[in-house]
This record gives C-alpha cells, structure tokens and sequence, in this order.
C-alpha cells in the first residue's frame, strides 16, 4: 500500500465510481479508497486549504458507504461489482546475455486485469528471476515515473525447459503499469514469456 495524494485519490474514486471512506482524526481527515485489493490512502490535514475544501464540499457526505463484499475472482465468472472475467494470455520474447538482464513488459491492452501466472520457456538450470510491479511511464499511481510498486520473486529459481508459476490469488494490473524483469542466465540465449491473465469488463 501506498500513501497518495489527494488528486490521485479523487480521480482514482471518481472514476470508478467509487465511495471514499474517511475518518476525522482531528486535526486530518484519514483517506482510503478501495477498489477489490487495490487500496489508496492520503491523510489530509485540515488546513482550510482547497483540498479539505473540495472534499468537503463534494465527497465527505456521499463518503463512507458501505464496501461491496468480495468474491473470489477463480468463483465465479462475474464479480461483486457486476464486471465479468475474460481470459486474456499474452507473451513475449527476450534475448539474454549471460549474467544480469533487466526489461520490462507493460501491459498496455487492458483497462484492467487480474494477474494469474507466468510462464516460462527456455530457462537453464541455474537462471533466477526477480519481478517487480512498476508505475507507468508518466507516475500514474505514485506520482513518479517507473515506480516500484511492489514485488513478487525475488531471485527466484527458473526451472529448465518449462517452468510455470500460477497464484492461488489473483492481483490487479492497471493499464500501463510495467512488470520488470532482472533475471539472471547462464548463459546468451533467447527466452519466452507468457503472461496468465483475467481482463475485468
């Protein structure tokens, strides 16, 4: 999770229609706007700025409706928010050197995506892979460009031939965020890439 500002908290809600929760701590008001396992937080100081004008006037009262309770994406086709689930499955291709490589993959076809797996083709006994989830190109989310997010693998063993690595939970992949690679191989060699994932419409 992480601490946003008040803009990108009111567009990331007004867009997707949804509720602000809030508590008055105060001396601030403490922000949170939730959407499945995506969660945004900003704590605005009540400073009679423009700010605290605007949430006032516009998002306090209509704030703190109840959350809609969450259903296992892998359930059920459609989710508690009336979308639906449609598989998508993409790839790409990276050539190696040997030692260090770092690139990154954005996923820049869908709104929206629940991330499932990855697979991988070509690996040699001995390659690791770390991954990490990355801001846009322009700091969409955090406000900076190409932002580490979060990570999942860290100098992960990429099994021979074949490996595959599917999530017992799904995770939410934005339009134009990026999925970074720094992998480490054995040797030169070119590597295939495939993407698991659910698109929410």
């Amino acid at each position: 999770m992480i601490v946003y500002s008040w803009s990108i908290i009111k567009a990331f809600a007004t867009n997707r229609s949804l509720s602000i929760q809030w508590i008055d701590l105060t001396d601030s008001y403490y922000l949170i706007a939730i959407q499945e396992n995506l969660q945004l937080e900003y704590n605005m100081p009540k400073d009679s700025g423009s700010d605290q004008s605007d949430f006032e006037t516009n998002f306090k009262a209509i704030g703190n409706a109840n959350l809609p309770v969450q259903s296992n994406a892998f359930t059920a086709k459609t989710l508690s928010n009336g979308k639906s689930l449609y598989k998508r499955f993409t790839g790409i291709s990276q050539t190696l050197t040997s030692g260090s490589n770092t690139f990154a993959w954005t996923q820049a076809s869908f709104p929206w995506v629940k991330f499932v797996g990855i697979e991988v083709i070509g690996a040699e006994l001995g390659d690791t892979c770390s991954l990490y989830v990355l801001d846009t190109s322009t700091g969409t989310y955090s406000g900076h460009a190409n932002y580490p997010l979060n990570q999942f693998g860290f100098t992960a063993n990429i099994a021979p031939g074949f490996y595959n690595n599917t999530s017992s939970y799904d995770a939410d992949l934005y339009q134009n965020l990026q999925i970074k690679f720094v992998y480490t191989s054995v040797s030169a060699k070119t590597i295939y890439i495939n993407f698991d994932m659910n698109e929410v419409k």
